[in-house]
């Protein structure tokens, strides 16, 4: 038995008791940067990403599962326009989501209170470095500061959980 669990682990979950209970979803590969480190080769949106209708209904299965809580990311995940209405889905489904964002357009004050309104769990921001290095993974001068300027509209909306998420390269 030891030897079939190693080959596939997911003998140890058998299909009547398992369920997903933390998800990470790449809402969009649609990005407003081009991060030197990015795993998910980001930019453009994909022509199979999931329509609105089909995303929904994913929110409906992942709660039917039994899904507790979801992490949205891309890309960037606010760029895709249905980001509220899937978070309000999930959550109808008692799955609690949080966000991680590179923290471009949460500079914006409106986008961070919306964020909060949502109801989202954790905000979370890609922060790689000091202004120099992280501007340069990012691929765009002024990132730095506005994700500086992300964190005051949060701190000061209230109500966010916030968190950094960092990727640690050689410059550091």
């Amino acid at each position: 038995l030891a030897e079939q669990c190693l080959a596939d682990p997911m003998l140890l979950y058998p299909a009547s008791t398992y369920k997903p209970r933390f998800v990470v979803w790449e809402l969009t590969l649609r990005c407003n940067m081009q991060c030197r480190h990015c795993g998910s080769d980001a930019g453009t949106r994909r022509g199979h990403e999931l329509e609105p209708d089909e995303a929904l209904d994913l929110c409906d299965q992942l709660g039917d599962l039994g899904c507790e809580r979801l992490t949205l990311l891309g890309g960037e995940p606010f760029l895709r326009e249905d980001w509220e209405a899937i978070t309000a889905r999930l959550q109808a489904k008692a799955v609690r989501v949080n966000v991680i964002s590179n923290g471009w357009l949460t500079a914006d004050a409106g986008l961070v209170q919306r964020i909060r309104d949502a109801g989202l769990t954790t905000f979370a921001i890609s922060v790689d470095g000091f202004r120099e290095h992280h501007d340069a993974l990012r691929s765009r001068e002024g990132s730095f500061d506005r994700i500086l300027r992300s964190y005051r509209h949060a701190t000061r909306v209230g109500g966010l959980s916030l968190a950094a998420v960092t990727t640690a390269t050689r410059l550091c």
